[in-house]
């Protein structure tokens, strides 16, 4: 699995498609009120992932959001 923040660009889904890893593999984490990833969300669906005998490979990080222009 591939995590990333819900703002994150489009080019991330289609990078995954791209790779051959299929959009179903990309785990998009809500963000808070200043749109930074939860990490506790984060955590949460990795644990949960990993239960279900899914791999992590990848967090994705964000320096902002193309959809609000934020900058954090």
């Amino acid at each position: 699995m591939i995590y990333g923040p819900s703002e994150a660009h489009m080019s991330i889904a289609k990078a995954m498609a791209l790779l051959g890893l299929g959009r179903k593999n990309l785990r998009l984490i809500p963000v808070d009120e200043q749109f930074r990833m939860r990490v506790p969300d984060l955590d949460r669906a990795i644990e949960q992932d990993r239960a279900a005998g899914r791999g992590l490979i990848a967090v994705i990080a964000s320096a902002g959001t193309v959809n609000t222009g934020a900058v954090n």
